[in-house]
């Protein structure tokens, strides 16, 4: 599977973060306070 420039360009590294820090503490909470950002912050950042 060929990965194209314009896909790469468009995804946001910060969501990235986000996503592996939900990952990483297992709750949407914990990571809001772990990335110093409000709860509503991180679940907006989902969808």
């Amino acid at each position: 599977m060929a990965i194209c420039e314009h896909t790469i360009a468009a995804i946001d590294l910060h969501l990235l973060v986000v996503f592996m820090c939900i990952y990483k503490e297992q709750s949407i909470t914990s990571a809001a306070k772990s990335l110093g950002v409000t709860q509503p912050a991180v679940s907006n950042s989902l969808g």
